[in-house]
């Protein structure tokens, strides 16, 4: 943000210095308020920034997480693959299976397993027969197979390869598990055995889980699936001291992460956990399993960093604002400057050119909507929020098409949007007369408008610019005074708008308001001929609507054109033209509307040169806390261990929520 203006010492001194004892009060409360108004502003950006930091943390760590756990299962499918196949091992079974009663050959089968549980953290390893039963078992606590282990070795046998299972709880040890089971394979390729091995998970798994890179009082990574009507929670919780696989929460219950993950959402999601406290979470598949990891933060643990930035704001503005009342309007300008330098000057030129746009958009008296060049809605000011009935948030980064929905007032058919034929011509486009607005409510708003693309500096149109405002009430009035020809004169004298009365022949009847937006007199402007106040340029296209209203193609037109002014400047104007007829079908004169529209031309000039200023600022954008780029380095190393393409990361993309 750009310093306040000052003037030099002296001045400013000498006129504090005559400043009444009332003036001077106003002057320090009016200042004051504008630092307050700066604190505010200030808290409620940096909040934003702060709830997007944490987005951000939770997408790398979730990210981060998954490719652990993806690497670990597969790392255990390739320990069951080898000890399914290594041959010193798989001739010892098979020589075993050829002679069970040989206690020597089960001994060295049991060492050599057992070695194995000890040295890889394993809870147990089997020898089960095709159809489930148990040959030979490492650990005589837990030896017998679950129902689930059953079904896992059936499809270890069908399938051929090592076949990773889910989450149970063992009856005898009373304890969760994974099993995974591998196929043996005699020297023709026949399964004649199947090698199970169960993990424990709280060797490993669980505290992996659980282990965050950040400190956080509240994050955690939890893992659920679907179990019937109900989510089933499959690792221990930080909250609950509960045994894993024990808590269940119905499906029916829509506001938790977790329920919204097994029914298919992907990405960021605001709701609640299995306590009901408010979270962002963070939700995502683990690939090749049923599992769905959910990453979240308590709310709270959000905004009690958004609440000490606030306490903190609270005092500099307060600071500010003794400092201002005590040594005077410039010291005031000075401290209100050095203020704005520290709290601003990292992000100075980003924050400089969304404030000017922002003002400059919020402060049109039109709608005006900005969209990308695929035409989907990026800005809305709040002329456009009441017309449409959408507001700015909701409407972001959807189709025009869908907001903005308008229809010809006498056949009700839709009319075409000018955004598509802006973008498609390369050109201002205007709406045609009779057009109404459908808002989101149903409410009719007849309305006009017009379409201006937004080109970068290779010209490439990179966006549009729609002003539109509502005519409902200039429709109204306008009714009211054409009721009668004393209402007609009324209106036609006193408009604000320029209006005229056109022979062919030239100006019959100007009123004031025309003449004073060209600066001639009426007697003036009736000795004028319509050329000679309309730009070179603009000549033709009068022409060309002049013939379609002579020909009877049509009986009126609105277009934007160029005039002249009586001191040669040029003055844009919204013109409307109404063909009067008489009996014969010929025409007797136009009646012309003519709207300044000069300053809506600077301020769109304006928008388009602050639109371009904000996306080369974004462009060279690249800055991010050395936190994120290590969890960021961190997700690709796993992924590229996992065999996986890495991943890249957008950061200056803001998170979305929208199912992946």
């Amino acid at each position: 943000m750009d310093s306040l203006p000052s003037d030099p010492v002296r001045q400013k001194h000498e006129r504090f210095r005559q400043l009444s004892s009332k003036g001077f009060i106003a002057l320090i409360c009016t200042i004051s308020l504008v630092i307050i108004g700066a604190g505010i502003w200030f808290y409620q950006s940096r909040s934003r920034v702060i709830r997007a930091d944490h987005q951000e943390e939770l997408q790398l760590i979730a990210s981060l997480k998954v490719a652990q756990i993806v690497q670990w299962r597969k790392e255990r499918l390739t320990d069951a693959r080898h000890y399914s196949t290594s041959p010193m091992i798989n001739l010892a079974v098979l020589d075993w299976l050829a002679d069970p009663s040989n206690t020597t050959l089960k001994e060295k089968l049991q060492v050599q397993y057992q070695t194995i549980v000890s040295s890889e953290g394993y809870q147990n390893i089997f020898i089960v027969e095709p159809n489930g039963k148990v040959l030979l078992a490492v650990n005589p606590i837990g030896d017998t197979l679950d129902p689930d282990t059953h079904r896992l070795v059936e499809s270890a046998v069908l399938a051929g390869e090592p076949v990773f299972g889910d989450f149970i709880v063992n009856n005898e040890i009373k304890k969760p598990l994974i099993d995974l089971a591998a196929p043996v394979k005699n020297l023709d390729g026949r399964t004649i055995a199947v090698l199970v091995i169960r993990i424990d998970p709280n060797q490993y798994l669980y505290s992996m889980i659980q282990s965050m890179p950040t400190k956080s009082p509240t994050m955690e990574t939890l893992l659920v699936r679907r179990d019937g009507d109900e989510v089933l929670f499959l690792n221990t919780l930080r909250h609950r001291s509960d045994p894993p696989l024990t808590i269940r929460i119905p499906l029916s219950n829509t506001r938790v992460a977790a329920v919204q993950g097994v029914l298919g959402y992907q990405g960021q999601y605001l709701g609640i956990d299995y306590r009901n406290e408010p979270i962002l979470a963070e939700i995502t598949s683990i690939p090749g399993s049923s599992w769905i990891m959910v990453t979240k933060v308590d709310l709270k643990e959000i905004d009690a960093g958004t609440n000490s930035l606030g306490i903190a704001t609270l005092l500099v503005v307060s600071l500010a604002v003794l400092m201002t009342a005590i040594l005077g309007a410039y010291y005031m300008n000075l401290r209100q400057r050095r203020l704005f330098q520290n709290l601003f000057e990292a992000e100075r030129k980003q924050n400089e050119a969304q404030e000017e746009i922002r003002m400059t958009l919020y402060s049109i008296g039109d709608g005006v909507i900005t969209t990308d060049a695929e035409g989907n809605i990026t800005r809305m000011n709040p002329v456009a929020e009441k017309l449409t009935g959408w507001s700015e948030n909701e409407a972001r980064g959807k189709p025009l098409t869908s907001i903005f929905q308008i229809i010809n007032e006498v056949t009700r058919a839709t009319v075409d949007n000018p955004v598509s034929q802006s973008i498609r011509e390369g050109t201002i486009v205007g709406l045609a007369n009779h057009t109404l607005l459908i808002s989101r409510d149903g409410t009719e708003y007849p309305i006009a408008d017009s379409g201006a693309p937004i080109f970068d500096q290779s010209g490439r149109i990179i966006g549009v610019v729609l002003v539109f405002r509502n005519q409902t009430e200039e429709r109204r009035r306008e009714s009211e005074l054409l009721e009668s020809e004393e209402k007609f004169k009324f209106l036609f004298e006193h408009s604000i708008f320029g209006k005229s009365i056109t022979a062919p022949s030239g100006i019959v009847n100007p009123n004031l308001a025309f003449c004073k937006m060209l600066g001639y007199s009426k007697e003036e402007m009736k000795t004028i001929r319509w050329q000679d106040i309309t730009h070179p340029d603009d000549i033709a296209l009068s022409y060309q609507i002049t013939e379609k209203l002579a020909s009877g193609e049509m009986d009126s037109a609105r277009f934007i054109k160029r005039y002249l002014h009586r001191n040669g400047s040029v003055i844009w104007a919204e013109v409307s033209v109404l063909a009067r007829r008489n009996s014969e079908g010929k025409i007797i004169d136009y009646l012309t509307t003519v709207n300044d529209i000069t300053e809506r031309k600077k301020a769109e000039s304006q928008l388009h040169d602050q639109l371009e200023e904000l996306r080369r600022w974004y462009s060279i954008t690249l800055g991010r806390e050395e936190r994120i780029l290590s969890l960021k380095n961190e997700v690709n190393a796993l992924l590229q261990a996992a065999g996986q393409p890495p991943r890249y990361f957008d950061l200056n993309e803001p998170p979305s929520g929208n199912p992946s």
